[in-house]
């Protein structure tokens, strides 16, 4: 679980892989990472991925941990069954 990612200023990867899946969670109105930057990326990513987009939320997702926790309790449950 990636949680709005600054790829613009940290290396999260190694040729777009990763030893396990890849959950990247952003808001869409965050102030503080280049949200089309994080969604280009995640598409560089070459192993099994997913990208949980919230249209209305800011860096902090203030207004929207309600839906971030009850998607995250989806996306585990899902991987683990």
């Amino acid at each position: 679980m990636l949680v709005a990612p600054p790829v613009e200023r940290y290396s999260y990867d190694l040729g777009g892989v990763f030893p396990c899946p890849v959950a990247v969670i952003i808001g869409d109105q965050d102030e503080l990472v280049d949200v089309p930057g994080v969604v280009a990326w995640v598409d560089t990513l070459r192993v099994e991925k997913r990208l949980l987009r919230y249209p209305e939320a800011t860096h902090f997702f203030h207004g929207s941990l309600g839906l971030v926790k009850q998607d995250l309790a989806e996306l585990l449950l899902q991987e683990f069954e």
